[in-house]
C-alpha cells in the first residue's frame, strides 16, 4: 500500500521568498513616512525593520515619539503587496546622521501577509509550517501513519486528528531543520484554524512536555494537495518551552533502571522491563483527538495545561503556585461543566444562614455597638462569619476526581489540603531547613503535577498508564512509595 504524500516544495519555497531580504516601498498617508523605502530582514523574534528619510522642513524629532500608521499597513514592491495587521509593526528607535540629516526608524514586525482582511478571508485549504529553533519533535509518541513528500526521501510520522467531525493532519518532517505541521483535509475559516492549531499544539505539549510555538506560516490553497498556493500569513507566536516532564512514554527502559550486576540478573530485569511493551502502547490518535478537541471547546483546559508545562521550567519556590492555578482551574471547570455546586460544611442554606446570625448575635453582644472601640472588631468577625460556610479548598479540589471514579490516594488528599500555603506565600514543608524545604516541597509539587494530569487525561477519556514522577523522583524527594515507575489511571 502506497504511503499518503505531501506537497511541500511549493510552501518551502513561498516561506523562503519571505523570509528574504527585501526592501517595499511603504504606502501609506503619514506625513513623515509615505512612499519611503521599508529595508526588511528576518531575524529570529519576526522580522527587523529599518525605514530611512529626510525630513522635511518643519520636522522635528519629537514628531517620531507618536508615529500612527492606518491599519493594516500596506508594502508594495511591483506587484507584490504585504500586509502588516493590527499592532505588528512595532517602531523602537531611531538615529540620525549629522553629516546627511538622515534618520533611520527601527524596529521589527511580528505578522506579515499577502491577505488584506483576514476576518473576510474565505474559507480554504489552509496549512501552518512550524520551524523548530531547538531541539526536535517526535510524533512517533502518538499512533499514527508514515508519509512520503517533494524534499527528501526520509518517512516521517502523521497524526491523523478529528475535531467536531473534521479532519486535520498533524505532521513533522525535515528539510534544512525539523518543522512541525497542521493542515486542514477540508476547507476552513484562518480563526477557526488559529484556534484549532492552538488547540493540538498544546496537547501535544502537554503531553510531551515539548511545546514548539516560536512562530509559524499559514500558507492557503485552492486545493488539498497544497501544490499551488495563494497567501501566506506569517506570525510569531511565543517562547517556546521544552522540560523533561512528558506525561506519556512507549519506552519502559528510560523509566526502570537495570540495577543488576550478574548476567541472571540482568536478563531477568530486562525481561520484567520489556513487560511493559504490551502496556504502554503508542498513545491512541482517538484520545489524542478527544485530547485536542478538548483544548479547542475547554478553554480554561488549554490554558491549565500551558500553565503546567511552563511550570515544569520554573524554580520551586513558584512552581507549587503555578501547578495550584493549574489544578484550580481545571476543578472550576469540572463543577460547572457537571452542575456541581461546591461542598460547604453545612448544605442547607437557611440551617447555614441562621447559625451566621446567631453568631453575629453573640459577637454583638459580646462587643456592643456603643462602644467605638469596637467598630473595626466587629466588621472584621462579622465578615470572617459570612464566609464560614465556605468549603476549604482541599473539599473543592478532591471533587472533580470522583467524576472519573478516582480515589484520591492519602498522600495526594495531603497535598491538596497542603497547596492552599503556595497562595498565602508559604511553603508546605514541616520546618525550614533547607534540605527539608526542598524535598518536601519538591515531592507536593511533582503530585500536583500528576493530578493535573490526571483530570485533563481523563476528561479526554484516557484510560492507561502514565510516568509516575512522585515514584521516579523518590530518590529527590527522600519520600518511597510501593508503586510502579508507570502509575494506572
Amino acid at each position: 500500500m502506497s504511503l499518503p504524500f505531501k506537497n511541500l516544495k511549493s510552501s518551502l519555497l513561498k516561506i523562503d521568498a519571505l523570509n528574504s531580504d527585501t526592501t517595499m516601498i511603504l504606502k501609506t498617508d503619514h506625513v513623515l513616512l509615505k512612499n519611503r523605502e521599508v529595508h526588511i530582514k528576518k531575524v529570529d523574534d519576526g522580522f527587523s525593520v529599518k525605514i530611512r528619510f529626510t525630513p522635511a522642513k518643519g520636522f522635528s524629532s519629537t514628531m517620531l515619539n507618536s508615529i500612527k500608521l492606518k491599519e493594516p499597513v500596506e508594502l508594495k514592491s511591483g506587484s507584490t503587496k504585504f500586509y502588516l495587521p493590527e499592532h505588528s509593526l512595532l517602531i523602537s528607535g531611531h538615529t540620525s546622521s549629522f553629516e546627511t540629516f538622515e534618520y533611520a526608524l527601527t524596529g521589527t514586525i511580528t505578522q506579515i501577509t499577502t491577505i488584506k482582511d483576514e476576518l473576510a478571508y474565505p474559507s480554504t485549504h489552509t496549512r501552518i509550517i512550524i520551524p523548530i529553533k531547538k531541539g526536535r519533535p517526535d510524533l512517533m509518541l502518538v499512533q499514527g501513519y508514515f508519509f512520503e513528500n517533494d524534499v527528501n526521501n526520509m518517512h516521517h510520522p502523521l497524526v491523523k486528528i478529528t475535531i467536531e467531525d473534521e479532519e486535520f493532519h498533524f505532521y513533522e518532517f525535515q528539510n534544512d531543520g525539523y518543522y512541525l505541521a497542521v493542515e486542514s483535509v477540508q476547507p476552513v475559516s484562518l480563526k477557526k484554524f488559529q484556534h484549532i492549531v492552538r488547540a493540538i499544539s498544546n496537547a501535544y505539549g502537554f503531553l510531551s512536555g515539548n511545546l514548539f510555538l516560536d512562530e509559524g506560516y499559514f500558507l492557503f490553497s485552492d486545493t488539498a494537495d497544497f501544490a499551488v498556493l495563494k497567501d501566506i500569513y506569517y506570525t510569531t507566536f511565543r517562547d517556546s518551552i521544552k522540560t523533561s516532564y512528558a506525561l506519556y512514554t512507549t519506552n519502559p527502559y528510560s523509566l526502570y533502571p537495570i540495577t543488576a550486576t550478574d548476567k541472571a540478573g540482568i536478563l531477568k530485569q530486562s525481561e520484567e522491563i520489556k513487560n511493559w511493551y504490551e502496556k504502554v502502547p503508542e498513545f491512541s490518535p482517538e484520545v489524542f483527538s478527544k485530547l485536542c478537541e478538548l483544548f479547542y471547546l475547554k478553554e480554561p483546559f488549554s490554558r491549565a495545561a500551558i500553565v503546567m508545562v511552563q511550570a515544569n521550567t520554573l524554580a520551586l519556590e513558584i512552581k507549587g503556585s503555578a501547578y495550584s492555578v493549574a489544578l484550580e482551574t481545571i476543578t472550576n471547570q469540572l463543577l460547572k461543566d457537571n452542575g456541581i455546586d461546591f461542598p460547604k460544611p453545612i448544605e442547607d442554606s437557611k440551617q447555614a444562614e441562621d447559625f451566621i446570625n446567631k453568631l453575629k448575635a453573640l459577637a454583638d453582644e459580646a462587643f456592643p455597638g456603643d462602644n467605638q472601640d469596637h467598630k473595626t472588631l466587629r466588621r472584621i468577625l462579622h465578615g470572617k462569619f459570612n464566609y464560614i460556610n465556605a468549603p476549604t479548598n482541599a473539599d473543592k479540589l478532591s471533587k472533580p476526581f470522583a467524576l472519573f471514579n478516582y480515589t484520591l490516594l492519602p498522600y495526594e488528599l495531603k497535598v491538596l489540603k497542603d497547596r492552599n500555603q503556595y497562595q498565602h506565600g508559604k511553603l508546605p514543608a514541616r520546618t525550614a531547613e533547607d534540605n527539608v524545604v526542598f524535598r518536601e516541597v519538591y515531592f507536593s509539587c511533582v503530585v500536583l503535577h500528576r493530578l493535573i494530569a490526571i483530570l485533563i487525561l481523563k476528561s479526554a477519556g484516557f484510560s492507561g498508564y502514565i510516568i509516575n514522577y512522585p515514584k521516579l523522583h523518590e530518590h529527590i524527594t527522600g519520600t518511597v512509595l510501593d508503586e510502579d515507575f508507570f502509575y494506572k489511571i
